[in-house]
C-alpha cells in the first residue's frame, strides 16, 4: 500500500514538473508602446482654426466663382460684337448689290431708244418683273441671313448684372451704343441698393434717356452679388462723364439734368412732427401733393436728423407745391390734397378745456373719429377762452361743433326736495 502511495505521488510530481517547465517556456506578451496624446486644443484654439478653414475655403470660392463669372460676361460680349459685325457686313455688301443692279439698270435705261414700240414695252415689263423677283429674293435673303449667321444659343449667365429692357427700341438702344470698331471708354460709380429704383426709372426711362443722349451703356448691380459699382461705358470721355454725372443726380437730388430737363429743385423746414401730416395716411397726402404739382416730394428718412423735405420739378410747379406744404403745417391741409375741407374755431372756457379732451385724451379722440375731424387744442394757452380749431368737411366740421358746443352747456339745477325749499321752511313754526 505504502508502495502504491509512493509511485502515485513521484508520478504527480512529474506531471507537475513537466506543466511547470511547459508555462516556463510560454513567453510573456510584449507590452505595445503606448500612444502619444495629442495635445487637446481649447475651445478658442479650435474654433480659431475651423474659422481660418473656412475664411480660406470662402475666399477662393469666391475669387474663383467671380473669375468665372467675367470670363462668361467677356466671352457673351465677344459672341454678341462679332455677331453685330457679321450682320453689319452682310447688310453692307446687299445694299452694295443693290447700288450696283440701280447703276446698271440706270445705264440700260440711258441706252435704249427714245421711241417705245410695243416690241421694247413687253420687254420692259418682262424685265421689271425679273427685276421685281430678283429685288424679292435679295429681301428674303437678307431676312434668313441674320438667322443662319446667329451664333448658337447660349445659356443665361448670372453675370451680377442687373438687365433692363422695356421696349425694343431702349433695348436696340441700350445694344448698339458702342459700335465694335469705336474705342470704349468705361469708368465706374458705386450705386446703394436703395438708389437703384431712382436711377432705373418708372420701366426704365431714366436709363433709357441716358443712353439715347450720352451713347453710354449703364450696368448696374444686382442684389446678392459681389457687385457694388454701376459700370459706364461710352464711345468718349465726354460721354461717359455726362452719363455718370447724370447717375450721381438722379441718386443725390432725384432728378437729372438729361432724364428731367428743366427741372428745379427747393427744399423746406418742416418740424419733425408734422413730417407725418406731409405724408398722410399710408401716403395719401403727398401721393396727392404730388400728383396736383407734377412735383416730386422728397422726405427725411426716420433715422435721419434732417427736417428739410425737398420738391422737384418745374420752376411754377415746385413754387405751388411750396405753398400747399406751408398750407399743411399751418391749418393741417391744404386745397390741393383735401378738397372741400375748412377750418373754424371754437371758444372754449380754459377750466373745460379738461371736459374737451377727456381722460387721457379719449373724448377728443372719440370725437375726432366720430365726425372724421381733426380738432386741435393749443398746448400750453394762457388765453380764456382758448381758441380750439376744427378741420375737415364742412358737413363734418359742423357736426363737430355741435357735439364740442353740448359738452360746454351748463348743468341743469339740481331738484331741491320740498322739505329744504323755503315754503317748506316757511311753514315750519320753529321754536327756540
Amino acid at each position: 500500500m505504502n508502495t502504491m502511495l509512493l509511485a502515485f505521488v513521484g508520478a504527480a510530481v512529474l506531471v507537475l514538473a513537466f506543466v511547470v517547465s511547459n508555462l516556463m517556456k510560454v513567453e510573456a506578451p510584449k507590452e505595445e508602446p503606448k500612444k502619444q496624446k495629442k495635445e487637446k486644443m481649447t475651445k478658442s484654439q479650435k474654433i480659431a482654426a475651423r474659422a481660418k478653414a473656412q475664411s480660406k475655403g470662402v475666399s477662393a470660392a469666391s475669387e474663383a466663382k467671380e473669375a468665372e463669372v467675367l470670363a462668361r460676361a467677356v466671352r457673351k460680349r465677344e459672341k454678341e460684337q462679332k455677331r453685330k459685325a457679321a450682320k453689319r457686313a452682310a447688310k453692307k455688301s446687299d445694299e452694295e448689290a443693290a447700288a450696283k443692279a440701280a447703276a446698271a439698270a440706270a445705264a440700260q435705261k440711258a441706252e435704249a431708244a427714245p421711241e417705245e414700240t410695243t416690241t421694247t414695252k413687253k420687254k420692259k415689263k418682262k424685265k421689271k418683273k425679273k427685276s421685281a423677283a430678283a429685288a424679292a429674293a435679295a429681301a428674303e435673303k437678307e431676312a434668313t441671313a441674320p438667322e443662319a449667321e446667329a451664333p448658337a444659343a447660349i445659356e443665361p449667365v448670372d453675370d451680377g448684372w442687373i438687365e433692363i429692357v422695356t421696349t425694343k427700341k431702349a433695348k436696340e438702344a441700350v445694344v448698339e451704343e458702342v459700335g465694335t470698331e469705336d474705342v470704349v471708354f468705361s469708368d465706374e460709380l458705386f450705386i446703394a441698393q436703395e438708389h437703384i429704383p431712382a436711377v432705373i426709372g418708372t420701366k426704365g426711362k431714366h436709363l433709357q434717356d441716358i443712353s439715347e443722349v450720352t451713347k453710354c451703356r449703364v450696368d448696374l448691380p444686382k442684389k446678392g452679388t459681389v457687385r457694388t459699382h454701376a459700370l459706364i461705358t461710352g464711345p468718349s470721355k465726354a460721354a461717359v462723364a455726362q452719363a455718370k454725372k447724370a447717375l450721381s443726380q438722379l441718386i443725390s437730388k432725384g432728378y437729372s439734368d438729361i432724364t428731367h430737363v428743366g427741372h428745379v429743385d427747393e427744399g423746406i423746414e418742416v418740424p419733425s412732427k408734422l413730417i407725418g401730416q406731409i405724408i398722410g395716411p399710408a401716403g395719401s397726402t403727398i401721393k396727392q401733393l404730388m400728383q396736383s404739382t407734377n412735383t416730386e416730394v422728397n422726405t427725411p428718412d426716420r433715422d435721419s436728423d434732417s427736417n428739410f423735405v425737398t420738391v422737384v420739378g418745374g420752376p411754377e410747379d415746385v413754387k405751388n407745391c411750396i405753398n400747399a406744404i406751408k398750407q399743411i403745417m399751418e391749418q393741417g391741409f391744404s386745397s390741393l390734397t383735401h378738397e372741400g375741407w375748412i377750418l373754424k374755431t371754437l371758444d372754449v372756457p380754459k377750466d373745460q378745456i379738461g371736459t374737451v379732451i377727456g381722460p387721457a385724451g379719449a373724448t377728443i379722440r372719440g370725437l375726432q373719429n366720430s365726425t372724421n375731424t381733426r380738432i386741435k387744442v393749443p398746448q400750453g394757452s394762457r388765453d380764456d377762452p382758448v381758441s380750439v380749431s376744427i378741420v375737415g368737411d364742412a358737413a363734418d366740421v359742423t357736426i363737430a361743433i355741435t357735439q364740442l358746443s353740448a359738452m360746454l352747456l351748463p348743468p341743469e339745477p339740481e331738484e331741491i326736495p320740498f322739505e329744504w325749499s323755503k315754503e317748506a321752511v316757511a311753514a315750519m313754526d320753529l321754536a327756540f
